[in-house]
């Protein structure tokens, strides 16, 4: 395909660094949805050396044409990376730095259409560029918390650890302002189940599994596996629990949990230099194969573009991405990755598209992220 480069003081305003390639055109998104469960095809995403990101791949997303919009630097510039649905490079572009349309502390980033939509944390800024990194516009944004669902305009956010005269709630704030309207708090019980930890469990205080569209939210409890469903202005519209088996460790999550476990630390060192006990899961191990777990953890709820509700969780060393039309299960789907520990995990892309980062046993990096097509049956 034939390259284009940028004008110098494009580079220089909006970070990009070299030329890019012209992206293919982007295959038509399904008009309908299909009949039953949907098929997931792997896609051959081999991304080069010199795109890999540093580590892992901390934040990412999917676009309608299958490209992968990926971080793959912490400061060094170009800190993204747009790749093709078979890992070719297609743009590189963000440098770090405090002007316009410049990148320090990234905390999210997601499509909306045909607008790649960046937060810094460390500036307040969300930045919206255009797929192939020009820059749109920059909005300053209040000190919000954790970031739960940004919308176009708004974001969805929570305070994980309770302060003296702040509870845990969920929040909507409107862009660039303070407060904002509570969505959830503690007279929720469905917000309440979905944070508790369970006895013998260590939890993530910052785990809720949660999503929001304009006009619905969905509040889940891990353990049961129960879904709560809102409206807009938070009045209940539904609740049920997927009948489905309690969710144990697999052979690979056994292993790490016991090698965890055995190596933790049984004492610290007080202010006076006296021995404090720590806590000790050492009683855990004889019972851990018998153990409950939770069926998801990060991020694991996603609506799509027909209102269909996706729940990717962990299953036996493998992850599973159930689907569900209002209350009606659709089906499973059981796919073979390990799922990472830490990071965004799953994103979902219009158009039929989904990225896991998955860790890697045997290999030269840590890390790989799958790429899948996620093609709808057709109606009968």
């Amino acid at each position: 395909m034939p390259l284009r480069c940028y004008p110098a003081a494009a580079l220089l305003l909006l970070g990009a660094i070299g030329c890019v390639q012209d992206a293919p055109a982007p295959p038509a998104a399904p008009s309908v949805v299909g009949s039953g469960m949907p098929t997931f095809e792997r896609r051959p995403l081999t991304i080069a050396e010199e795109d890999l990101p540093e580590g892992r791949y901390m934040l990412f997303d999917v676009a309608s044409d299958g490209s992968v919009f990926y971080q793959a630097s912490m400061s060094k510039g170009p800190m993204l990376r747009r790749v093709d649905s078979t890992g070719r490079r297609l743009h590189a572009f963000g440098r770090d730095g405090e002007g316009p349309g410049e990148l320090r502390g990234l905390a999210f980033q997601e499509i909306h259409g045909d607008t790649l939509q960046v937060f810094n944390s460390d500036r307040r800024a969300l930045i919206d560029m255009t797929l192939d990194g020009k820059l749109l516009r920059e909005r300053r944004v209040a000190g919000y918390d954790i970031a739960l669902v940004w919308h176009r305009d708004s974001v969805d956010h929570w305070n994980p650890t309770p302060i003296p005269g702040r509870e845990r709630r969920v929040l909507r704030s409107k862009i660039g302002e303070e407060g904002g309207r509570v969505l959830f708090d503690s007279t929720s019980p469905a917000f309440g189940t979905s944070i508790t930890k369970r006895t013998g469990q260590a939890t993530s205080p910052t785990l809720l599994p949660y999503t929001a569209t304009a006009d619905r939210m969905w509040l889940a409890d891990p353990w049961e596996y129960r879904i709560s469903i809102f409206s807009n202005d938070g009045a209940p519209i539904n609740s049920f629990v997927h009948a489905i088996a309690r969710n144990r460790f697999g052979p690979r999550a056994l292993a790490e949990t016991r090698a965890r476990i055995m190596k933790a630390p049984r004492f610290m060192r007080g202010p006076n230099g006296e021995r404090i006990a720590l806590p000790d899961d050492r009683g855990r191990l004889d019972t851990l194969e018998r153990e409950s777990i939770r069926h998801f953890t990060r991020n694991p709820l996603h609506v799509d573009e027909f209102g269909r509700l996706w729940v990717v969780g962990v299953s036996r060393d493998s992850t599973s991405v159930d689907l569900f039309a209002d209350t009606t299960f659709v089906g499973r789907a059981m796919l073979p990755c390990y799922a990472s520990g830490v990071g965004i995990r799953v994103a979902f892309g219009r158009g039929g598209w989904m990225a896991l980062e998955c860790e890697v046993e045997d290999g030269d990096w840590p890390v790989e992220l799958q790429l899948y097509r996620i093609v709808e049956k057709p109606t009968p």
